[in-house]
């Protein structure tokens, strides 16, 4: 989208310079276009958050009442987490455009991979599936850590979301070379190998993906946006027997 024909080029007096500009024209028009609609996404969304929360508190009275039905306003409030859960991927999503800006820490991606896999281990109980984590020690790199964290959650539910039952998501972190790498793999249905990089892209859904439909189409959209802003990269392959592997990338920390 930055890139442009440079002002000796564009600015000859023949067919290549009249090319050129038109060149830059399109993309110039083509970068307002796009950072308008990330805008519009995060003020949508913003503009969102307090109706929200009083349909939240409404429905909460709502409930207290004589009368009232146990099964609508468990329905309601289902309805309104999902929408809440939507809201908030927007708005993660529209604000890891080219310009974000991250925190400069130093994370242990060991120590929140193995947190974040034992805060998910209930709902891949509750799925019937367990999650194997193997990992090296003291595996640092500058980031954010919230940010971090949440790009490997969304990669993390997404593969518990089409975990079949009885088996396991692997998870393993260790050094590849000048990076940390983090693997996390299903036995999942998978998806078409034709695909396997427009998963990455915004509510873009793999046919016959069901599980999906529990998700806000938005999970590995951030998650790819967040390993970038970090220098990083993720990427998916189809793993052998069947499933999905994903591996992302983080440069590791340069120390001393």
């Amino acid at each position: 989208i930055e890139a442009r024909v440079p002002p000796s080029i564009a600015g000859r007096r023949d067919e290549l310079g009249a090319l050129a500009a038109d060149f830059n024209s399109m993309a110039a028009q083509l970068q307002d276009l796009l950072e308008g609609r990330e805008r519009l996404m995060a003020e949508l969304s913003h503009e969102l958050r307090s109706p929200l929360a009083r349909l939240q508190a409404a429905t909460a009275l709502a409930a207290q009442r004589p009368g009232a039905n146990p099964a609508e306003a468990a329905r309601v409030e289902q309805e309104i987490r999902r929408m809440d859960r939507t809201i908030g991927d927007l708005l993660r999503y529209s604000r890891l455009g080219a310009t974000a800006t991250v925190s400069r820490r130093l994370v242990r991606i060991d120590a929140l991979i193995c947190e974040l896999a034992a805060d998910e281990e209930i709902e891949a109980r509750a799925r019937g599936c367990a999650i194997d984590v193997t990992t090296g020690q003291d595996l640092l790199v500058v980031g954010d850590p919230e940010l971090l964290r949440s790009a490997f959650e969304n990669i993390l539910r997404n593969a518990i979301r089409y975990a079949p039952a009885g088996s396991q998501v692997r998870v393993d972190v260790g050094r590849s070379g000048d990076d940390i790498e983090v693997t996390i793999a299903d036995r999942g249905p998978g998806v078409p190998g034709e695909m396997l990089q427009q998963i990455f892209e915004p509510y873009f859904r793999a046919p016959g993906a069901a599980g999906g439909a529990e998700g806000t189409g938005l999970g590995l959209a951030i998650a790819r946006r967040v390993f970038e802003a970090h220098g990083g990269s993720v990427r998916a392959r189809l793993r052998d027997g069947g499933g999905l592997r994903m591996e992302a990338q983080l440069p590791a920390a340069a120390l001393g």
